[in-house]
């Protein structure tokens, strides 16, 4: 199983009115890759508890946070994706290629065991 950690894409920042709060910016930034939904859980359940109001859909992110607060939210949306990279290393990689190995010792059993029961035509 390939992993690369999700990263923020620099320079991609994205502030716009809160559609419900006028005291409220949406910052939306894109991430490096489509993200896993495990990773997604991780991510918008920080510490277990959800936070309402930050998303992750695709490849973007979106917090919302006040006019002046822009770069501290987008400082602690790069503390949380590391924090989503960490626990998803930890909890679910090693689940993930425990059962790609699995699988792949069982592809070459099962290869083993047809070429085993293959007749050899000089033996008919």
């Amino acid at each position: 199983m390939a992993w690369k950690p999700i990263t923020r894409v620099r320079g991609s920042s994205l502030p716009r009115p809160h559609p419900r709060d006028a005291l409220l910016l949406q910052v939306t930034v894109k991430v490096s890759a489509y993200p896993p939904r495990e990773w997604v859980e991780y991510f918008q359940h920080p510490g277990g508890m959800r936070v309402f109001g930050d998303t992750v859909f695709g490849e973007s992110v979106t917090v919302d946070a006040q006019e002046a607060q822009i770069g501290h939210a987008i400082s602690k949306i790069d503390n949380r994706i590391d924090r989503a990279n960490r626990r998803y290393e930890r909890d679910v990689l090693p689940l993930l290629r425990t059962r790609e190995e699995k699988k792949k010792r069982a592809e070459a059993e099962k290869e083993e065991r047809l070429a085993a029961a293959r007749v050899n035509p000089e033996d008919l």
